[in-house]
């Protein structure tokens, strides 16, 4: 999630493989609106203009049907690959669950873990994956039902624990509930995406502090970290499609660059917001995320 080594996305790849523009020399010279046959006859430069806009909606045709076929070939990959995780997450469960009646050799519970936790990540980047597709589509759904904000910001602080021994997660709240109409699920994937860009960029561990409160009639969540941190030209790349950081590349950790996407489609289709800011330096630096919902 971290600042500038732009991966291609679909419209950079597509356009790679296009055929370039032949730029008429005299192109320029003429309004493009000029283009009857009689004004053509006069000045034969004019039917270049009527060629160069052919060949931009030509290339403009052939990228939106490869980044169609990009997407689709998301979706397929992400619809394929649920279903194994789905077995494997399962059978994992289950060993953890016989773990607790019938004691398993250390080694064999430790195994079981790492399922279970890895499996768990494989399926939130095949969801990444399906979501992001969906948003490029345009057909992104919510179901919105009334939510309770604080207990399900409780919940994925519990899921998350487990999975960041070496952090620390605190819960700060101004209050006990923050009620709007949401769709639960959606509002957890971005709790969720913002815990785990918190312990993930702050690899070697210190405190996530998460704050929920209320403002001028929205609910706020902020996930502060102690990481590598956000340069403040990146403040808002960190949002795009498939757009990974340097920083974070350099230190190979791990991700895709879908999370944050998606997390801000979400909030916006919520009707609330999503952005960064720097940490204050004397509580450690890192980042300071910023995730704001309409109350009822």
């Amino acid at each position: 999630m971290r600042t500038p080594s732009r991966r291609p996305d679909a419209h950079s790849s597509a356009a790679a493989s296009l055929r370039p523009i032949k730029v008429p020399a005299k192109a320029h010279s003429r309004q493009a609106q000029q283009t009857n046959p009689e004004s053509m006859a006069a000045h034969p430069e004019d039917s270049d203009v009527a060629a160069l806009c052919a060949e931009v909606a030509r290339l403009r045709d052939e990228l939106a049907q490869q980044a169609a076929a990009h997407d689709a070939l998301l979706s397929l990959a992400a619809h394929e690959l649920r279903g194994p995780l789905t077995v494997i997450k399962g059978y994992a469960q289950l060993l953890a669950r016989q773990g607790r009646t019938t004691p398993l050799p250390g080694t064999l519970t430790h195994s079981v873990e790492v399922i279970e936790q890895q499996s768990t990540r494989l399926s939130d980047m095949v969801g990444e994956l399906h979501d992001a597709a969906r948003i490029r589509r345009g057909d992104f759904e919510l179901i919105r039902t009334q939510v309770d904000l604080a207990p399900l910001v409780e919940a994925e602080l519990e899921r998350r624990r487990p999975l960041a021994p070496d952090h620390t997660l605190l819960l700060l709240t101004e209050t006990t509930s923050l009620v709007g109409h949401w769709d639960a699920m959606r509002v957890g994937q971005v709790i969720r995406d913002l815990l785990d860009n918190a312990t993930r960029y702050s690899p070697e561990g210190g405190v996530v502090v998460v704050r929920l409160g209320q403002a001028d009639g929205m609910a706020s969540v902020s996930v502060r970290d102690q990481g590598i941190g956000v340069e403040r030209e990146q403040w808002e790349r960190i949002f795009d499609y498939l757009y990974r950081a340097p920083n974070a590349e350099r230190r190979n950790l791990s991700g895709v660059g879908l999370g944050l996407f998606v997390s801000r489609a979400i909030a916006s289709k919520l009707g609330g917001r999503l952005w960064v800011a720097a940490s204050d330096p004397h509580a450690g630096g890192g980042t300071d995320f910023h995730f704001t919902l309409p109350l009822q």
